[in-house]
């Protein structure tokens, strides 16, 4: 059943003689190659892994792109906030009347006491109250439409702003009494 072959030295040149116990016949009959199961993945098993990679992409960049209104709108919102406060601290410090106008065509809020600008990101936009600034000289409507107007004593005239992107929304108010600006967001589809 098997054949016994001896060789000498193999290994080491002085070593002892290597016994090597071969089966009789052809090796190569009996020796089975391996399975393709064993070999690989199956083209079924690469198409699902692509396809749950696919649709895993795909739920995430959507989440993404629903978030990216919300980062938008929180940014303008916060930098609205700050150009507002900002506005009504020179009002205090310059003991007069600083009015703020938005521009819808360039889509700029400016602040008339330093002509401070701030421009709204893309795909942010503003709406404001109609109340805003009913005193004001009609010739100072031309560079923009009131949306604040702060007074020496700190206090405001007590409009509100309301920024929206997409779906979502986020009010600034003012307090007609101390001038502070509130800064609430919106539940998604209200207002």
């Amino acid at each position: 059943m098997f054949r016994v072959r001896i060789e000498w030295g193999c290994i080491r040149q002085d070593g002892p003689p290597i016994l090597t116990l071969l089966p009789q016949g052809d090796l190569e009959t009996r020796v089975q190659a391996p399975s393709m199961r064993q070999a690989g993945f199956t083209l079924l098993e690469v198409i699902v892994v692509v396809l749950i990679i696919s649709l895993m992409a795909g739920a995430v960049a959507g989440m993404a792109y629903r978030q990216s209104d919300a980062f938008r709108l929180t940014l303008a919102g916060r930098q609205v906030y700050g150009f507002l406060r900002s506005a009504r601290s020179f009002a205090l410090l310059d003991e007069r009347e600083n009015p703020c106008l938005y521009d819808p065509e360039t889509r700029e809020l400016t602040e008339q006491a330093r002509g401070k600008r701030l421009r709204l990101p893309d795909g942010v936009n503003l709406a404001w109250s109609e109340s805003a600034g009913t005193a004001e000289p009609e010739e100072d409507r031309e560079e923009g439409v009131p949306v604040a107007r702060f007074y020496p004593d700190g206090s405001s005239d007590g409009s509100g702003v309301l920024l929206y992107a997409g779906r979502r929304e986020l009010r600034l108010s003012l307090d007609p009494v101390f001038g502070w600006v509130r800064l609430e967001m919106q539940p998604q589809g209200a207002g």
